[in-house]
């Protein structure tokens, strides 16, 4: 039987991490949009510059953290590639 080499790329959006629970909603907020600004400058650049793009993209996102907005603006960026938003759990 021979085998299918598959390439996965696995990145985190806005998983949770500690330095966020004594934060107001707020202050989550306004990361996250600076933090989306980088992602589409920086990380999803590299990406489109690959010359060997990986077979599937997974981007874990925690959902319930998310605004509608930011939600929407990750959506789509990302519409068209080869990238699925995982729940983060």
């Amino acid at each position: 039987m021979k085998k299918e080499k598959v390439t996965l790329l696995v990145s985190r959006f806005n998983c949770p991490h500690p330095v966020w629970e004594n934060k107001t909603r707020e202050e989550y907020l306004s990361w996250l949009h600076t933090r989306l600004d980088l992602f589409a400058r920086y990380t999803f650049k590299s990406y489109q510059n690959l010359n060997t793009k990986p077979d599937q993209w997974i981007l874990l996102v925690d959902k319930d953290k998310l605004d509608q907005g930011t939600f929407s603006q990750l959506s789509d960026l990302i519409a068209g590639e080869k990238c699925q938003l995982v729940q983060y759990q």
